[in-house]
């Protein structure tokens, strides 16, 4: 079951005021995502698509999606994740 529309804007809304108070204290992600350390979060295909995938596409070709990436660019992001975790 899916989640419903009011859920979908009630997170989105959350999100939105944890990132303005966390802009307020003059955090950065990074500090924040030190926190996660405390939480334990099982791997997951798309856990790992949206921490590694996307934010390595977005950088390094300035894409939002791997549906938008070329053959060669799929093969470099495969490199970059294989040196990363190997």
């Amino acid at each position: 079951m899916s989640i419903t529309t009011q859920q979908r804007k009630a997170l989105h809304l959350y999100l939105e005021m944890l990132a303005h108070e966390a802009n307020n204290q003059g955090l950065t992600l990074q500090e924040m995502v030190k926190v996660v350390k405390k939480l334990e979060i099982r791997p997951t295909k798309d856990n790992l698509k949206e921490t590694f995938v996307k934010p390595y596409i977005k950088a390094a070709y300035g894409l939002d999606s791997t549906e938008q990436l070329s053959s060669q660019q799929i093969t470099e992001t495969y490199d970059a994740l294989n040196m990363l975790f190997s």
